[in-house]
Parts: C-alpha cells; structure tokens; sequence
C-alpha cells in the first residue's frame, strides 16, 4: 500500500512539473513573438532589419543569458553581457573544434612567397577568368568524394572576386607602401569558393582530399584554421589557399599562377544564402554605418549571431554547456549607458522573462535587462 502511495504521489509530481514547464515554454515563446513583433515595428522598415531565423535564435540566446538591446543602428541585437556570450561561444566552439580534429597548416617556405602571375587588376580578373572552369570543376569533385557541397557564393554567383573589390583591396595596400604592381601580386581570393559540410565530422575527409588534389597536380595548400583562434568578432571556418595553374585555352601561352581560397564551412555557418550568419555578419560593420559606433558593440553583436548559429550545430548532439563563473565589465556598463541608447526610436532594451540565476546579476551594478 506504501509503495502504490509512492508511486502515486511520483505520478502527480511528473504531471505537476510537465505543466509548469509547458506553461514556462508557452509564456517564453509568447514574450519572444512579442519582442520580436515589437523590434519590427520600432526599426520602422522591416527591410531594414528583417527577422530571419538567425535573428530569432539570436534574440532567444540574448534573453537567457541576461536580455540586451537591438540597435538599428547596426540592425542587430547587442547583448547586455558580452563576456557572458563570449564564454557561451567559446565553450560552443571549443566543443565543434574537438570534433573537427587536429589540422596540420603545411605552411612551407614556398607558400609564404606564393604571387599571381598578373601584375595588372586586368590580367588577374582575366586569370581568374580562365581559371575559373577548372577551378570549379575541382571543388565539385571533392563536394561530391566527400558527400559535402561546393558553393560558389550566394546563387553561386560569387566564384570571381568582382573588379570593384580587387581594386579596393589593391588601393589599401597601395596606401600601405606596395605599388599596384605588388598589390595585385598579392592578392589571395581572386577566385574562391566554399565547401560546405553537414558535420564536424566530415572536414578532416575534404582536407584529405584536398590535399590529394594539390598533389596530383604537382602543388601545395596551406590552411588557416579560425577554429583554433578567439576572434573578436566570433567568426570560425577554415581558409585554404593554393597557388592554382592558369592553362590559356590556345595551349600555347605558358602557364601562369593565381591564389585561389577555398573556404571549408559548417552548413551552420555558411549555407550559400544570404540568410546565413557568415553572410549576415557583414551588415553589422558596413561603411554606411555612422561613425562614432564603439568596435566593441558590433562584435558583441556579431559573436552572439555565431554562438547562436554554433548552438544548432552542437544541439543535434546535446552538448551540455559548461557553468559560466566569470565576471566583469560588461558592455551595458561599459558603452552603451547614456550612450547612443537615449534617441528616441533608435534602440529596444529587452530582457529575459524569467530572472536569471542569482550568480549573473554579480555581473552588474544594474539588473541584467535594465536600462536607465
């Protein structure tokens, strides 16, 4: 008779705890439809900031992790506490980079001279040109040995670098001493591309096999891996550069040379869409913004659109994020009070629906989400 009582009073406890969490779930889900709703109509132009999914997530990350602010100056979302974001991130991408395994640079002496034959913004979009067919021919094949996919920019229409953005990349380094000469030499992304994989799994299988190519064609490639690095803004990848042949159709022009980058992607992270969060994060730093925006407000903003999109990579394999213990200055306290936060219209403080944990509001002076 005891233990039917038991088992019983389990029963109702079970139930009791199913209901407040689905209520908890329904009022969160709620409270974000209504913020959302809200930053729609206070941006005043939904092309200006349209709530795409990422931009969802992003709010939801924000919110457990003590609220923030969208700024439309920037069209983003600012989280209060950006050391808190930065710690979720790194856990996040520490957890994928194990996943992805160790990845040797294979840097050699030659591929730190490596140049373009073209001296000339000219020659090199007509290299590039050339090259092209080739190229994309190659980074088919190992999308299709690797069971990955091969994008060529949004639409695929981005394989050659335009001539516009050579010659701002050529006037930077002009006004770094080089002459146009060297600086169109030095360019490293005339023709590029991406490698799309489903999982962390599936890069160490496209590195090979990239590799294997490099080989077979008598050259070498280098990679840059991002995942090892804690950069600011929160972007993660793997560059791969090769000094890639430039066969003239005649068949009888000698060979020349161009730089080619190949991106390796999570699909998390790069999708080939403009919806992606490699192709979102641009806006938050365009030239139109107006200046006197601290660096520190965009990259809190960019790292929280990574954490978020990191997160729907990892949760297919329920990583349990580590405890979050340390505090400091956060970028509420430290930019954005009394900043450009007073204008009317120019900003929406949200904040979690729940009170967070004890522990956070150690963080600040003000309650996470408040805003004088």
């Amino acid at each position: 008779m005891k233990r039917l009582k038991n088992a019983i009073l389990l029963m109702l406890c079970v139930f009791a705890f199913a209901g407040i969490f689905s209520l908890i779930v329904h009022q969160r889900k709620s409270h974000l439809a209504e913020v959302v709703q809200v930053i729609e109509e206070e941006s005043g132009n939904k092309e200006a900031f349209p709530m795409i999914a990422l931009d969802i997530m992003a709010l939801n990350t924000a919110m457990s992790l003590g609220g923030g602010v969208y700024y439309n100056k920037i069209g983003g979302i600012v989280p209060f506490f950006s050391d808190l974001v930065s710690q979720e991130w790194e856990n996040y991408k520490n957890s994928i980079y194990k996943r992805i395994g160790p990845i040797e640079h294979n840097a050699t002496k030659a591929s730190t001279h490596w140049h373009n034959s073209a001296q000339s913004i000219e020659a090199l979009v007509e290299d590039a040109q050339i090259a092209s067919h080739y190229f994309k021919e190659m980074c088919l094949a190992i999308a299709r040995r690797t069971q990955t996919e091969a994008s060529f920019g949004i639409n695929n229409q981005h394989m050659l670098k335009s001539e516009l953005s050579i010659k701002r990349k050529v006037v930077e380094s002009k006004r770094a001493g080089l002459s146009e000469a060297e600086a169109v030499r030095g360019v490293r992304d005339a023709l590029r591309s991406t490698i799309i994989a489903d999982e962390p799994e599936q890069i160490q299988s496209i590195i090979k096999s990239l590799q294997q190519v490099a080989y077979n064609i008598g050259r070498e490639v280098e990679f840059i891996n991002i995942w090892e690095e804690n950069r600011s803004s929160g972007y993660v990848g793997i560059h791969a550069k090769m000094l890639f042949p430039v066969h003239h159709p005649d068949g009888i022009t000698p060979s020349r040379n161009i730089i080619v980058e190949i991106q390796i992607h999570l699909r998390c992270i790069m999708d080939g869409t403009s919806t992606s969060v490699k192709e979102r994060i641009p806006n938050l730093y365009d030239a139109r913004i107006p200046k006197g925006i601290s660096p520190d407000i965009q990259n809190a903003s960019s790292k929280l659109l990574y954490l978020a999109a990191m997160t729907q990579c990892v949760k297919r394999n329920s990583l349990i994020t580590k405890p979050i213990h340390k505090t400091g200055k956060t970028i509420f306290n430290a930019n954005i009070q009394g900043h450009a936060f007073s204008e009317n219209l120019h900003s929406l403080v949200f904040q979690r629906m729940l009170q967070p944990p004890i522990e956070l509001w150690a963080l600040s002076n003000e309650q996470p989400g408040r805003h004088e």
